[in-house]
């Protein structure tokens, strides 16, 4: 199964896979917008998160892996890589 979701930095549409055998029941899919313009200084980084409803009508039995699951708060950290960043306009830096 495919779900289809807006990729805002191409105005876009974009798909992803959901695994075919999961079980029926209503899912919440988290996914969100991070703003790096202020990630030059710890807790600078902000989080734009949404929830959709996802109902699987399907006669799949399987379950998310606990690896795919987080809670919040506490799925991230400062330190995380790719939210913190101290160099993120110095065109010199890797």
């Amino acid at each position: 199964m495919y779900v289809v979701l807006l990729a805002l930095m191409s105005d876009s549409l974009t798909s992803v896979l959901v695994t075919s055998n999961l079980a029926p029941r209503n899912y919440f899919v988290r996914h969100e917008i991070m703003a790096l313009h202020l990630a030059t200084s710890l807790g600078g980084a902000a989080f734009y998160p949404t929830c959709s409803r996802l109902t699987v009508g399907a006669l799949g039995t399987g379950v998310p892996e606990p690896s795919g699951l987080f809670s919040l708060p506490g799925a991230y950290s400062d330190n995380d890589s790719g939210i913190f960043y101290s160099q993120m306009f110095d065109a010199s830096a890797p």
